[in-house]
């Protein structure tokens, strides 16, 4: 067998995008991985049939002396020369290893704006799973990908906010000075809120709840995906939930519960048949009659002519002010929209690949 090798950067990015730590196929986190170097061609082929479900050439790996970066057809090796913390790889594989989630993220800082970075790390922190890109990579199409929705399946969180900020806590030592990505890292980290359900719902918390500097309205952060109790437990209608001590309870997308404000995102097609225009109607007339305010964000409702009344309205009800010194505040707003619209990851792809978008 060759030297163990160990996938990173990108490549390690779009294999957690659609990955699960639970089920038959779980995952094992690796405590120290000494011996990985430069890969034989032999390494190389078994990788690529581990991730043939992904759009993975070229391969980006890990390699522990800049001697190790050899050149191989569809290789990219980065070397990394500091000592990682404890559990910074996943076995997935005879002799084959992945950078872990928070290595990934710390990866990408290198890579990617901050904001795409906040984003990312939403995606790792929260509770969905993306379907691979390698269909519309292979189709030789990529304009379409970035208008289509790939689709979306439900997951345990690969990590937690509190994970990843130990990671990077942990890598501000002696260990971690000078190793790129860090800096940007710890600036993103404040604005990095878990439990997210989509992109969707992550982009329109970002766009609610970034500073003026990088278009966001400044609000509070939400809770994400929480529960919200009912007093009133008679004439509750369907998607009423209820908790192993028999209380009712609606889980809502976005919830600010002091000030007693929710916001749901309404992405999918089932809340626009018949059933889920009935279903969503019944939910807010029960919030609404709980007392809180309630709103409805859709796509159509980011775009630049109805988001900033949109967030204005959230705004007074969370008895916010708004008073801002960025002089582009508008055009920053609309560029951070249009950004976390953007599949960014095969984005990336398409940049390895030579391809435009």
């Amino acid at each position: 067998m060759g030297m163990a090798i160990v996938l990173s950067d990108i490549s390690a990015a779009l294999f957690w995008e659609s990955q699960s730590l639970e089920g038959p196929h779980a995952l094992r986190r690796v405590m120290s991985l000494q011996d990985f170097g430069a890969p034989t061609a032999r390494d190389v082929e078994r990788a690529r049939n581990l991730l043939a479900s992904l759009p993975c050439e070229p391969l980006h790996i890990l390699v522990g002396s800049r001697l190790d970066r050899r050149w191989h057809p569809g290789i990219v090796a980065h070397s990394c020369t500091k000592e990682l913390p404890t559990g910074s790889f996943f076995s997935i594989g005879e002799g084959m290893f992945i950078a872990s989630p928070e290595l990934t993220f710390i990866q990408l800082a290198r890579r990617l704006p901050i904001e795409h970075l906040i984003h990312f790390a939403m995606m790792l922190c929260g509770v969905y799973a993306r379907e691979p890109a390698l269909r519309a990579m292979e189709d030789g199409c990529p304009e379409p990908l970035f208008a289509q929705r790939r689709r979306l399946s439900k997951r345990a969180a690969l990590i937690t906010v509190d994970d990843l900020r130990s990671y990077v806590n942990e890598l501000r030592g002696v260990q971690g000075r000078g190793l790129k990505g860090v800096q940007l890292a710890i600036q993103a980290l404040p604005h990095v809120i878990g439990r997210s359900r989509s992109p969707m719902e992550s982009a329109l918390s970002m766009a609610l709840c970034l500073p003026h500097r990088l278009g966001g309205f400044a609000l509070p952060q939400p809770t994400l995906n929480s529960s919200v109790y009912l007093a009133d437990k008679g004439n509750l209608a369907g998607g009423v939930r209820w908790d192993s001590r028999g209380l009712p309870y609606f889980e809502c997308d976005l919830v600010w519960q002091k000030q007693r404000v929710i916001v749901e995102y309404h992405g999918d097609d089932g809340h626009f048949t018949r059933e889920g225009v009935a279903r969503d109607a019944r939910k807010a007339n029960i919030l609404l009659g709980e007392g809180y305010s309630y709103y409805v964000a859709t796509l159509d409702s980011m775009s630049a002519s109805k988001f900033p009344e949109f967030a204005h309205r959230i705004r007074l009800d969370l008895h916010r002010k708004f008073q801002t010194t960025v002089k582009d505040f508008e055009h920053r707003g609309e560029r951070l929209r249009a950004m976390l619209r953007q599949d960014y990851l095969l984005g990336c792809r398409l940049d390895d690949c030579g391809m435009t978008r």
